[in-house]
């Protein structure tokens, strides 16, 4: 609900009053849409992998490593589980929470 509530953001004054709008407004169907087999069909491969009918490839199998480790002071660690979590056949990989990593920009990176 953190942006509905945020007075930065949406401003609602609280979980009653954006479940009520919610409720009048029949543009929000879209969460209906949005829980449909079309829009989240859990059918990637890597739904598949998490259900054992899938092997992940070397490329894939190392960027799951990255991904999957959280000691961020090692060489090779994402620490994208920490916000990624991946819990069930049916990963959302999402925690619900919203995390500002305050990334820099690094002026000696050169792209050609």
């Amino acid at each position: 609900l953190s942006p509905f509530l945020n007075p930065l953001e949406m401003g609602m004054l609280d979980a009653t009053s954006v479940i009520s709008r919610i409720q009048e407004n029949e543009a929000y169907v879209i969460s209906i849409f949005e829980k449909g087999k079309e829009f989240s069909s859990f059918d990637s491969k890597y739904d598949r992998f998490l259900e054992g009918k899938y092997t992940l490839g070397n490329a894939q199998a190392r960027g799951m490593a990255i991904f999957s480790n959280e000691d961020l002071g090692t060489p090779g660690a994402g620490g994208c589980i920490l916000c990624h979590p991946i819990a069930g056949a049916k990963a959302l990989m999402t925690d619900f929470s919203y995390d500002n990593l305050r990334g820099t920009y690094k002026h000696s990176l050169t792209y050609s």
